[in-house]
């Protein structure tokens, strides 16, 4: 007689799930980079500007400057006026 009564020789089979492998690093982190939008800048005076997403402020130098911005930071910053579709 066993003491586990067979149990042990269950677990020991598995379960029949199988763990599944992750995504490289490199794919993931790709994954997870925003997308990145060019702006040119038309407002009259040099400037910085708060991120509307928080992410890092834009420094604004001179009209005509191109700047690449969070695609989502992208319609925020074209509603201003200051800034056109590059």
């Amino acid at each position: 007689m066993t003491c586990c009564s067979g149990r042990r020789a269950t677990l020991n089979r598995g379960n029949g799930l199988r763990a599944t492998p992750a995504a490289p690093p490199r794919a993931r982190d790709a994954a997870r980079a925003p997308a990145r939008v060019t702006l040119h800048y038309r407002g009259p005076v040099p400037m910085v500007l708060p991120s509307p997403s928080g992410a890092s402020p834009y420094t604004l130098r001179a009209a005509g400057q191109a700047l690449d911005v969070d695609a989502g930071d992208a319609e925020a910053l074209l509603r201003t006026g200051w800034f056109v579709p590059a």
